[in-house]
């Protein structure tokens, strides 16, 4: 995956405390939806409110854009103890199509719509 973070670099959001990274994450941008994806934290601080703050962070981009936002928990598979928190966000366990966004993808995934 070295080659897709290079490919990607400016792509990628890092939360970072005094100058170490805890996590990451690469968001795409397209004119409808915006992906959050390649979610990671360092295991020496896996902890739940480090995937919080990367979201809440793309959250401010998404309304300044009035996009959707969505993750795959297919591509994001480590997601520690997010869903309890993840519905108060506005997101909901959905298909892009069910939402109106996109024709034809019928792929469960948690997706929050601009309004």
């Amino acid at each position: 995956p070295f080659d897709l973070i290079e490919r990607n670099i400016g792509d990628f959001v890092i939360f970072a405390v005094d100058h170490q990274v805890h996590g990451c994450m690469m968001i795409k941008d397209n004119d409808k939806v915006m992906e959050m994806s390649y979610l990671g934290v360092s295991s020496a601080y896996e902890r739940p409110v480090i995937f919080q703050r990367l979201i809440e962070y793309a959250l401010v981009d998404v309304e300044k854009k009035a996009r959707c936002i969505f993750l795959d928990p297919e591509k994001n598979t480590n997601l520690l103890g997010m869903y309890p928190w993840f519905k108060k966000l506005g997101f909901a366990k959905c298909s892009l199509y069910e939402r109106g966004i996109v024709s034809g993808n019928s792929n469960k995934m948690w997706v929050r719509k601009c309004t």
